[in-house]
């Protein structure tokens, strides 16, 4: 943000001043008393008085204070003139102002916070103000003819007005006038906005059966939920509504993933919900098939109001707040359906991103947590929602794939009700029609004996879903010239793809993974797979660490020239790293307090899952591989996944003896052992030299 030209930075209040002034409204006097500004006048003017509260002028006024004391202490900072309170800035103002961490929030959060409160007052403080001069200004002859709704409300020129001002039971009353904006789509008038205000302290939490009811019927609507909620939200009435929500405002997490306050991404998540209405593809087709929309809102509004109390388990414990909030405003029919989706919200994303698809037993056990069809229907839709309201760059066309690849086929195990043995012969069956067909296929190029021989020794529906049948066909052909190492380089627009085929040896996908390190590739997905007579494929998406694009062409010689040398071992890997630590230096930054490092563990009927949580550094991979190999475990599948935020990279692996990690001593020795290797990564993190 920019504490001067942001929504709500300082600017918006010089603009009333300017409007206030320029209009003749008000006067500043020649001179001011001592400590005061025209600003600062301004805020105790008769003026403002008469259009707010004391308590809303008061709360103004402290914004101001907060914004003013955090720009002078980053102008102090940065020794200089600095308004943009970029990511790696906001710790250091944090400890500026003496901002304290306690046991559940750091102290950049806390402030972050605090500016996020300031500039929404300062943004709504604006917002009426100006209205208010506009209304000054406005004729009378400019105003239509109003359309009658009810005792208490009319619509004029498409505005939602009042006739009449409620006395009594305001919640109802602006329910009534939500329902109207809602259904005629009309924005509420500056007296109608006024009047939310001056009365915001008057609101209650919804108990009532009549206020319940309203707020239901609210929120069935197939469209501007979301809208209406925000600016509910905006105005300090949905906090007052749903007493949950007040904790959600302006909540912060101080990372590079999250680039909105858990209000505003909630708002996002229903408006993107919304949104697919009038879209094409298979979102928006199971979106325009839920039978109940208002039990999508519900959970979009819900799913993260239990993140600040613990981020790490918001899931759980708001599913637990879901049941009372819901009970509050008398739901019975969707109560548990809600719940459900709001405990299970991450479900989805961690497994379309973290296993292994082409496993028929991962879509049994994802398939095993839903009682109906539908209930996966109103997730798939949510976990997009969700994804695509956490920042710009969060949701891609892949991420969409993969979450539609887990939702057809857990669709087709829901629909036909198949048992796990059901769902495995039929996997088997699909797999071996599909390799009938690829042989088929590759006739035209490859010789029937070759390709089967090679399909046969792979034996993994993941290398068929990972691979077309000309990239096959150049496998088979690289194979048979029996060279060290084949490197096979797919330039796409943002990202290359990276193939590298080799006879199998100890921590070699290490060592792939270290020269890959050694020439700035950085690796944000890999697939690996190894043949039965213990020849490797493995597939890397990688990206210039530098340049955050494709590599170009020097480096895909440079890393084939390399590969060649470190697996013939003319070139030892640490010779490699140590040129490439000569080329950077230390990084003088520290990485997000809120960075997860952990070493978690899942059950599998064939090997162990390593899931391993930790800040995303250039040659993370290649250390962690390492580490892995040390251990005595082979990988058979790895999926990596690397965020804004951090690594989630996950790995099936087994011993040398083909059998999983079977004791919780052992566990605890892998885990240790990863995690120093984690905090051996994070110390030693390099950047380029200047």
């Amino acid at each position: 943000p920019n504490i001067k030209n942001s929504a709500g930075g300082l600017r918006d209040l010089h603009t009333v001043l300017w409007l206030i002034l320029g209009t003749g409204m008000m006067k500043i006097p020649a001179i001011l008393p001592k400590h005061a500004t025209a600003l600062t006048s301004l805020l105790e003017s008769p003026h403002l008085k008469n259009l707010f509260t004391v308590r809303h002028l008061g709360q103004t006024r402290r914004a101001l204070d907060f914004l003013l004391r955090t720009r002078n202490e980053m102008h102090i900072q940065s020794k200089g003139l600095h308004d943009s309170l970029e990511f790696a800035f906001q710790s250091a103002i944090a400890e500026a102002l003496e901002y304290e961490s306690t046991p559940t929030r750091p102290s950049v959060e806390r402030f972050m916070q605090d500016y996020y409160v300031a500039s929404r007052q300062v943004a709504r403080f604006t917002r009426r103000a100006t209205a208010a001069v506009q209304q000054a200004f406005r004729r009378t002859t400019d105003i239509g003819k109003p359309q009658k709704l009810d005792r208490f409300f009319q619509l004029r020129d498409g505005v939602l007005t009042q006739r009449t001002s409620a006395t009594r039971r305001p919640n109802e009353f602006l329910l009534t006038a939500c329902l109207h904006a809602r259904n005629h789509s009309a924005p509420f008038s500056e007296d109608l906005e006024d009047w939310i205000g001056k009365n915001v302290d008057r609101f209650t939490s919804l108990k009532s059966k009549s206020e319940s009811t309203l707020f239901r019927s609210l929120i069935t609507a197939p469209s501007g939920v979301g809208n209406l909620l925000h600016q509910l939200s905006e105005e300090g009435v949905l906090e007052r509504w749903i007493p949950e929500w007040k904790a959600m405002v302006a909540f912060f997490q101080h990372n590079q993933y999250h680039y909105y306050t858990a209000d505003e991404h909630t708002l996002r998540v229903i408006q993107n919900a919304e949104a697919l209405a009038t879209q094409q593809g298979s979102f928006a087709s199971v979106y325009r098939s839920l039978p109940r929309k208002d039990l999508l809102v519900l959970a979009c509004l819900l799913h993260d109001i239990a993140k600040p109390k613990r981020v790490s388990t918001h899931e759980v414990t708001g599913a637990l707040m879901t049941r009372k909030i819901l009970k509050r405003f008398g739901y019975t029919d969707i109560r548990p359906d809600v719940e459900f989706l709001v405990r299970y919200h991450l479900l989805m994303e961690q497994t379309a991103f973290r296993r292994n698809l082409s496993d028929a037993q991962t879509i049994i056990d994802f398939a095993s947590k839903f009682k109906n069809p539908i209930l996966l229907d109103y997730l798939f839709v949510l976990t997009y929602a969700d994804l695509s309201a956490v920042n710009k760059n969060v949701w891609s066309d892949w991420k969409g794939m993969l979450l539609y690849e887990l939702y057809r086929k857990c669709r087709e195990i829901l629909d036909q009700r198949l048992t796990s043995e059901q769902v495995h012969t039929a996997a088997r069956s699909r797999h071996e029609a599909a390799l009938k067909e690829l042989v088929e296929t590759l006739a035209e190029t490859v010789p029937e004996d070759s390709s089967r021989t090679h399909l046969e020794a792979v034996d993994s529906p993941a290398y068929l879903a990972a691979f077309d049948a000309q990239e096959i066909a150049e496998h088979i052909r690289h194979i048979e010239r029996n060279q060290p190492v084949s490197t096979i380089f797919k330039h796409l627009p943002d990202v290359t793809e990276i193939t590298i085929i080799a006879k199998d040896a100890p921590s070699i996908l290490s060592k792939f993974c270290g020269v890959l390190s050694a020439n700035d590739a950085n690796i944000f997905d890999a697939h690996v797979f190894t043949r039965s007579d213990g020849i490797v494929i493995d597939k890397f998406r990688v990206i210039g660490f530098v340049s955050r694009t494709s590599l170009n062409n020097q480096q895909s010689e440079k890393i084939h020239k390399e590969l060649n040398d470190v697996v013939m071992g003319s070139v030892g890997m640490e010779r490699l790293l140590e040129r490439h630590r000569m080329k950077w230096r230390r990084l003088s930054r520290s990485h997000s307090s809120n960075t997860h490092a952990a070493v978690e563990f899942e059950n599998h009927p064939r090997y162990t899952i390593i899931d391993v949580f930790a800040p995303d550094r250039l040659g993370f991979l290649y250390k962690i591989t390492e580490a892995i190999s040390r251990l005595g475990l082979d990988i058979s599948f790895a999926k990596i996944a690397t965020r804004a935020d951090g690594i989630v990279d996950s790995f099936y692996v087994r011993d040398t003896n083909g059998a999983k990690i079977a004791s919780e001593g052992q566990m605890d020795a892998v885990r240790s052992a990863l995690l120093e290797t984690i905090q051996t990564v994070v110390n030693s993190e390099l950047v380029q030299n200047e």
